[in-house]
């Protein structure tokens, strides 16, 4: 029931990307349905390299107001991120287990999937127009401060940008998730980088999957805007883009472990502990 990964080169367009941003945001409540399985997606990973630049570049690129970067030990003791079950929409019977993500400077929310048979965090960017997209909260890269394009190997699409403009050639990828309930799909997504907080001090730098088209199985009747894996970096594209890689990297006085504990309509993630 998994799929595997296929890559490709996407074109951007700077035209596009300014009417986008002029468009109100997205990040708003929407409503939610509740569930029980998980969403799982097979990546094929590639060797991973070495990331070049940092979100502190992004910083130093943006606008003279101040960001808060992510500290350079994520955690420095155990976090509990609190779960609750929710129904997936109709005319799914499904429910998942979600909590709370925030992205970016300032902060925007995405309620997740925490999915531990994949290593990617995946969003839908806010220039998505698939209607899987537009029943989700959506991640804009261009209010965030310290948002900035990347390729698969970490560097600048735009070595003098934080965000692409004009046409050009950037790195994408396509891959397929599968969910016994919801089905199966594909989604192509370009690569973002910055922070990603699961709790208050718990942030870290890295990739992130930012979808642009998604089909509407699975995710339309998914009650999550996004998934978060789990998985051991062989799972993730590169080193940069796995969350728990990029976590416990650095950090102190935690174990590299994470556990899940579920009950009827409620759950929690301890990472660290």
């Amino acid at each position: 029931r998994l799929r595997s990964v296929a890559r490709s080169a996407r074109s951007l367009s700077c035209e596009h990307r300014r009417r986008e941003l002029a468009r109100p945001s997205d990040n708003e409540a929407m409503p939610r349905s509740t569930t029980r399985l998980l969403l799982s997606a097979a990546v094929t990973a590639s060797l991973a390299l070495a990331a070049v630049g940092d979100l502190g570049a992004a910083v130093r690129r943006a606008a003279p107001s101040a960001a808060a970067l992510p500290a350079d030990a994520p955690l420095s003791g155990s976090v509990v991120v609190p779960l609750r079950r929710v129904a997936a929409r109709a005319p799914s019977t499904a429910s998942l287990y979600v909590g709370d993500i925030s992205m970016g400077h300032p902060p925007q929310r995405m309620e997740v999937t925490f999915d531990t048979a994949s290593g990617n965090v995946l969003v839908p960017h806010r220039a998505c127009r698939s209607a899987a997209c537009a029943e989700h909260r959506r991640f804009s890269p261009w209010e965030s401060r310290t948002a900035m394009d990347i390729n698969l190997n970490g560097s600048a699409v735009q070595a003098d940008r934080r965000i692409a403009e004009g046409q050009g050639v950037r790195d994408g990828v396509v891959l397929g998730y599968a969910q016994s309930d919801l089905g199966t799909g594909d989604v192509s997504a370009v690569l973002v980088r910055d922070s990603v907080c699961v709790a208050p001090g718990a942030c870290v730098d890295m990739g992130v999957l930012a979808a642009t088209s998604m089909d509407d199985k699975p995710f339309a009747a998914s009650p999550n805007d996004g998934i978060v894996g789990l998985g051991l970096e062989s799972l993730a594209f590169e080193a940069i883009f796995s969350f728990l890689g990029r976590l416990f990297q650095g950090s102190r006085d935690v174990r590299p472990q994470f556990g899940l504990a579920l009950n009827e309509d409620s759950g929690e993630l301890h990472l660290g502990g």
